[in-house]
């Protein structure tokens, strides 16, 4: 998970293409989603690239799913179960955000998930709330590994999902992937935050980036 505050400075390469595309884009630094915002069509494709160049890694596939399809997703699969770590209430006309969730185990259907993982009264903001977020994502993948009634509409939820989601993976792709869905095990799956500080904009630490990505990625022990 990155923190959407996090500082980045695109490369003059980037910067240049982008330009040259129509965009405005400023020298020097930014937040990180200010990298999908201004890049417009091509914010997918630009932000893939600052990650990789962030972390040093090969970024195969993108998925960019909006509210309303999330809302459908987690409604097709029947909700998901989780145990609410506080009560959740806050109101924002803007957005036509109201989020009003009590504490406890319980089955969110898709509008309630939403509210769930766009929370973001915390004391430490952003960073609480991708936990909230790793939560939600342990929880949905508990039940799409686990139950059989997913497993045998695996189709539909496969075009629910390519309907709701820009992505640049290929229905063929997807179809292949799928398969594997049976073999999965969602405790066996690692979540891990950008390493930084806590501050706005968020500013990475390196040194223990580089760690964290050596040894999640490639499989290397940081050195003692």
């Amino acid at each position: 998970s990155i923190p959407r505050d996090t500082y980045v400075e695109m490369s003059a390469k980037n910067r240049e293409e982008l330009r040259e595309y129509g965009k405005k884009i400023p020298s020097g630094g930014m937040k990180i989603n200010a990298v999908h915002s201004l890049c417009g069509e091509y914010g997918n494709e630009y932000l893939s690239r600052q990650i990789e160049e962030m972390l040093n890694i090969h970024i195969d596939y993108y998925f960019e799913i909006d509210l309303d399809g999330f809302v459908e997703i987690v409604d097709l699969i029947g909700g998901v179960e989780i145990d609410v770590p506080t009560n959740m209430r806050y109101s924002d006309p803007t957005q036509d955000l109201y989020i009003n969730i009590k504490k406890g185990r319980q089955t969110l259907d898709g509008k309630k998930a939403q509210e769930f993982v766009r929370f973001r009264r915390f004391v430490k903001g952003d960073i609480e709330r991708i936990e909230s977020q790793k939560l939600f994502l342990k929880a949905f993948l508990k039940k799409i590994t686990s139950s059989d009634t997913i497993l045998s509409n695996l189709s539909e939820l496969i075009s629910v999902f390519l309907d709701n989601v820009n992505t640049n993976m290929t229905l063929k792709d997807a179809v292949n992937y799928a398969s594997y869905i049976k073999d999965m095990s969602a405790d066996k799956i690692i979540m891990e935050t950008l390493p930084g500080d806590d501050n706005t904009p968020y500013r990475h630490y390196e040194n223990e980036t580089r760690s964290l990505v050596n040894k999640l990625f490639f499989d290397v022990e940081p050195a003692a």
